[in-house]
């Protein structure tokens, strides 16, 4: 499960934690070993497009009109389609990168 923390240490002051762990207790003992005191904590909720944040949205349009340019240019919808898993895949990993 995902926990989100509030912790405070003197050298850094009040900082926010996204911690995974199995219990509420692990997610507090994990900032608790690296010298913060736990403020407060919740858990965090995820769901299966949990990746992609509020502010980035699908652009429908965009990929309707780039998926017809494949196809006009004769790829099928495998092929049309097999680009965009690709990129997709890179989104998800920079936001990934991003959060960390």
């Amino acid at each position: 499960m995902n926990y989100s923390l509030k912790v405070f240490r003197e050298a850094s002051g009040v900082s926010a934690l996204d911690i995974a762990a199995a219990t509420a207790e692990d997610a507090i003992r994990q900032p608790e070993s690296q010298g913060y005191r736990v403020i407060e904590s919740r858990q965090v909720r995820s769901h299966p497009f949990s990746f992609l944040s509020r502010t980035q949205r699908f652009n429908v349009p965009l990929f309707s009109q780039e998926l017809l340019t494949l196809l006009d240019a004769g790829l099928n919808i495998v092929e049309g389609l097999t680009p965009f898993r690709a990129s997709s895949a890179m989104t998800t990993s920079a936001v990934s990168f991003r959060r960390s």
